[in-house]
């Protein structure tokens, strides 16, 4: 099974992927996206990104 993980937010969401098969979690991935290239103030714009 793939777990993914995400911490919202509008300017930065960070997220982390992990692999659960039977054993213990095994890393995969992890990142933050931001949205700083959106107009400042405009919501769909950063939704859109994300």
């Amino acid at each position: 099974m793939r777990i993914l993980g995400i911490d919202p937010g509008l300017r930065t969401t960070g997220f982390g992927v992990l692999d659960a098969a039977g054993g213990p979690l095994a890393y995969v991935a992890s990142g933050v996206i931001q949205t700083a290239d959106a107009p400042q103030g405009s919501l769909p714009a950063r939704l859109k990104l994300l």
